[in-house]
């Protein structure tokens, strides 16, 4: 278990794909404040004398609302993680050489296990390039300064980053057990860009009969990883997500036959 766990780092380290989706990371940080400045200069070159008053000039940036943004603008790190954690999950039975490796193991399912450990560095990195990025260009337009919620936005960013990797987990099951790279990539899509809310909405619609108040957003990993409050909901959709998801892609593919 060890060496492939090795193994599939080596395999990551040496994708094309990743190295891209981290320069994208870096430059989507990097883009960060000047998008807001120039959203508020827009903004403020359109307002009236009246509304002039209420657009608050953007004079310095603290350093919690770096770290508690970690996606950078629309979820598009978030994105390139998901993106990049599918091809990499899909590697292995896309190339062929699934059937050399699985071979090996005592259980296949353990293949499945070590690509997930080996998904958890790549994410954290895409999310290190994406907090660096948006650091560096603040940095050379506005003050940084460090605030009072600066551990608090840490946390907050250690729990997105934990509910990135649940939804990982799902994304493992749909492309390495059930060859779906494209199901997958479509399934980063909507989970990135916060669609799957229109099908939350739907299943809230159904369930509203029987279960009066309920919304399934309270408990689903991708809707919760944009704004991770209230944080015990956040953390039990976590590790109940990946622990169910993980556990399933281990034994599906255990029974699966190596193509």
């Amino acid at each position: 278990m060890r060496n492939m766990l090795r193994m599939d780092l080596y395999r990551m380290s040496k994708s094309r794909y990743v190295r891209v989706c981290l320069l994208l990371a870096l430059l989507f940080g990097l883009a960060q404040t000047p998008a807001k400045l120039a959203l508020e200069g827009i903004a403020r070159a359109f307002a009236s004398g009246a509304n002039l008053s209420g657009i608050k000039p953007i004079t310095q940036i603290t350093l919690s609302s770096i770290f508690y943004d970690p996606f950078c603008i629309f979820n598009l790190n978030a994105l390139l993680a998901m993106l990049a954690v599918c091809s990499f999950f899909y590697a292995d039975q896309e190339y062929g050489y699934i059937k050399n490796i699985a071979g090996q193991m005592p259980r296949r399912g353990y293949t499945v296990l070590s690509k997930f450990l080996a998904s958890i560095p790549l994410n954290v990195m895409i999310v290190a390039a994406g907090i660096i990025g948006n650091l560096l260009g603040s940095v050379i337009l506005r003050p940084v300064v460090a605030d009072a919620d600066v551990m608090a936005s840490i946390a907050n960013c250690l729990l997105k980053l934990l509910l990135l990797q649940s939804v990982c987990s799902i994304l493992l099951l749909v492309t390495a057990c059930f060859r779906g790279k494209a199901f997958g990539t479509a399934l980063s899509v909507l989970f990135a860009t916060g669609a799957m809310s229109l099908v939350y909405e739907a299943v809230n619609s159904g369930l509203s009969q029987a279960i009066k108040g309920f919304n399934i957003r309270d408990f689903m990993p991708d809707a919760l990883m944009t704004n991770p409050t209230p944080t015990v909901n956040a953390l039990l959709s976590a590790v109940i997500s990946t622990a169910l998801f993980l556990t399933l892609s281990i034994r599906i593919f255990d029974k699966k036959d190596v193509k």
